[in-house]
């Protein structure tokens, strides 16, 4: 795990390579008037717009990407979009942060609760989740669309079993799912182990 200082060092050579390697960002950089030799603090590197994913394809460096996943959006919206050169790369890292959290993936039992997500394609939020599911390998992992009584009772049944328990929602449906089925779980809590030094 980094401390801020090794942080900030990372997140400014991020900033430089970004500069240098993705077109709109530093078109923007400069559109701005930044003076990149000026950027040697975090709070001082310039973030795009959050609309820009709506408007533009934002990459770095010039490549096809293997999914192009879409941010949720209402009616007539239009969706930011994330093109992703990698996805092996981008499941790596996604691993690699859950593991760095909670321990090896193989202990736990996957659940997720996302209703909103699950009804459409292109979530990255989906994707990642059913790849935790694939390298949970523990059989019992899966999604809940509105099942929530079913929910309860394979989260009852596992803890039953002594099985580690990870729960993914989106805060609605959690709100909704504690509302309709009230329980303790705090006697279940595991510690979460120790992070590795990188």
């Amino acid at each position: 795990m980094l401390d801020d200082h090794d942080f900030e060092k990372k997140a400014l050579a991020v900033f430089q390579y970004q500069f240098h390697n993705n077109d709109l960002y530093r078109a923007y950089v400069q559109a701005i008037k930044t003076d990149i030799d000026k950027v040697d603090a975090l709070h001082k590197i310039p973030f795009l717009p959050i609309s820009f994913f709506k408007s533009h394809q934002i990459v770095t460096g010039h490549f096809e990407p293997t999914i192009i996943f879409e941010s949720s959006k209402t009616t007539g919206e239009i969706a930011s979009k994330h093109y992703v050169r990698s996805t092996a790369l981008y499941q790596e890292v996604a691993l690699h942060g859950f593991q760095d959290q909670f321990g090896d993936i193989n202990e736990y039992v996957i659940l997720a609760l996302l209703p909103s997500y699950l009804e459409r394609s292109n979530s990255s939020l989906v994707h990642m989740v059913s790849f935790f599911m694939q390298q949970s390998k523990q059989g019992f992992d899966g999604f809940y669309l509105n099942d929530f009584k079913g929910l309860y009772n394979q989260i009852d049944t596992l803890l039953k079993g002594n099985k580690k328990v990870i729960l993914i929602g989106v805060s609605f449906a959690l709100l909704d799912f504690a509302e309709q089925h009230p329980a303790d779980y705090s006697n279940r809590w595991h510690e979460r182990p120790k992070k590795r030094n990188n």
